[in-house]
This record gives structure tokens, sequence and C-alpha cells, in this order.
């Protein structure tokens, strides 16, 4: 009796397991059991999935285990930067505000302020070729500011204008930190 009782037991933590595996990742789940996250074009993500390298969070993002972490220069920039930033667009961010944010991030080493920024989720860039870009945020009071690590996007702008000159590929500034609304253009859960 108590063997069929764990059976039983273990059956149903077995199913609820399962089951929570499956809604966890719905959102990229296709109608033929595949998984594939939206950019401009559908990308397959079935081997991130299955390895357990990321968890679906909507039909555009996705949650990475090791997302690309930014580098030293990107990272030097955005410390100039986001103060600058903090004053058009933080209510109430003093100038006062932005030079003692300034001073502090000087202070930061490059990994020290990286500890301070927020990795929220990735999407997927395929206006060229398919880039996985994961956002960090930095949160201000309740101003959170996106800053999206476009590397393999500028890293295929590159390669692309160096394979062929005639290619009219203007190289997008970087690093670029962006507001609530151009967040929202990502969906509901990238806010």
């Amino acid at each position: 009796m108590k063997k069929a009782i764990v059976l039983v037991i273990i059956i149903i933590l077995g199913y609820f397991l399962l089951n929570e595996y499956y809604l966890k990742n719905m959102p990229c789940r296709t109608e033929d059991g595949t998984y594939e996250i939206w950019g401009n074009t559908p990308v397959q993500i079935n081997d991130k999935i299955n390895n357990a390298e990321c968890e679906c969070i909507s039909e555009t993002l996705i949650k990475e285990k090791s997302p690309l972490v930014l580098n030293d220069n990107q990272i030097e920039i955005i410390k100039k930067e986001l103060p600058k930033w903090a004053v058009k667009n933080v209510k109430d961010f003093t100038e006062n505000e932005r030079v003692n944010l300034s001073g502090q991030f000087e202070k930061l080493t490059n990994k020290e302020f990286l500890e301070k920024l927020e990795y929220e989720y990735t999407f997927i860039d395929s206006s060229y070729l398919t880039c996985f870009v994961p956002v960090y945020t930095f949160t201000f009071e309740s101003t959170k500011a996106y800053i999206p690590n476009y590397q393999c996007v500028y890293e295929n702008y590159k390669k692309a204008k160096k394979n062929n000159n005639s290619l009219k590929i203007k190289t997008p500034d970087y690093p670029i930190i962006e507001s609530k609304s151009w967040a929202a253009n990502l969906g509901d859960k990238a806010i």
C-alpha cells in the first residue's frame, strides 16, 4: 500500500514538473512542437531550450543563462553616458546629481559597474544577420535605463562593409541607452 501511495505521489510530481517545463517555455512553442522566437523573422531556438540555455518569456523575448556581457570599452562609455542620459530622462534628476553620479562611476572598476547593471532579457535582431541582443538595465529610483548590447549586430555590419565596400550600411553609434518607450516596442513583458 505504501509503495502505491509513493508511486502515485511520484507520478503526480513528475506530471507537475513536466507541465512546468512545457508551460515555462510555452510562449515560444510552435504547433509542431519546436521553439522559435520572433525578431523580424522567426528564429529557431530548439537547441537553446533543450539544453536549458534559456527560458522563453514571450514570443519575442528569452532569458539566457549566460548572456553576452558588455566589454570594457562599452562599459567605459556607458559609465560616462548614463549620468547624461539621466538628466534628460529621469524626472527631477539635477545637474548636481549627474556630477555626483559621474564621480561615483569613475571610482568603480568595470567589474563593479557591471554588477550594478541587471540583465533583463534577450531579443533577436535579424536586420542583417541573426543576433541575440541581451538587454541590461540600470534603475534610477523608479526609472529604468535600458542598455541593449548590440555588439553582435555591429560586428555583422563591420563584416558586411569589409566584404562589400559599396554597401551603404551605417554603423550605429554605440552604446545606446534607451527608455521605457523603447522597451515597450519589444512587448508588454519587456517593461
